[in-house]
């Protein structure tokens, strides 16, 4: 299997986890620095809609690595 394949897999996972993470907002992760930092520049909302839209634009990265 050609390594692009299996890093896109891995890319796909990840968005995810990314995905989930920001729909369920687990401490660990919400509390986060990077994460802490968004919130408190661009307020809860549009830092979950950052993270939304990251993980879409992941995802589709993933998927485009997969397809070629």
């Amino acid at each position: 299997m050609d390594p692009y394949k299996i890093i896109g897999f891995i890319v796909i996972i990840y968005a995810g986890f990314l995905f989930m993470w920001t729909n369920s907002k687990p401490h660990f992760v919400w509390n986060n620095f990077k994460v802490k930092f968004m919130r408190k520049k661009f307020g809860d909302d549009a830092a979950e809609k950052i993270l939304y839209g990251l993980s879409v634009l992941i995802a589709i990265i993933g998927v485009i690595m997969v397809i070629i």
